[in-house]
């Protein structure tokens, strides 16, 4: 897959993506942000999950990058979505647990 310009992320998309798996988390815009740069994050309650949805500005491989983390620990899940599509990218998380994209 060839990497893509980076896209913009927009309150709209991340609606719809995050909708899915937590219908009422609510998430917001990273202030202070480099153009480019969207980021959006938000918890699932007082003692939740933390989610991060953000654009491909960090390597441009043109997916939209989902992390989910428990606040307590170090460890992470993170999925990759089309950013037209907001089907999941099972191949760019394959290749990124290999260290190959």
């Amino acid at each position: 897959m060839e990497p893509k310009d980076i896209f913009s992320l927009t309150p709209r998309t991340v609606r719809k993506l995050t909708k899915r798996m937590f219908p009422r988390v609510k998430l917001t815009i990273s202030s202070n942000m480099l153009p480019g740069v969207d980021i959006y994050g938000g918890k699932t309650g007082p003692e939740g999950l933390i989610l991060l949805c953000e654009n491909d500005w960090a390597d441009g491989c043109g997916r939209i990058r989902l992390s989910i983390c428990d606040g307590a620990s170090d460890h992470r899940m993170v999925q990759y979505y089309d950013p037209d599509t907001l089907v999941r990218d099972f191949e760019m998380e394959a290749r990124r647990r290999e260290g190959k994209g």
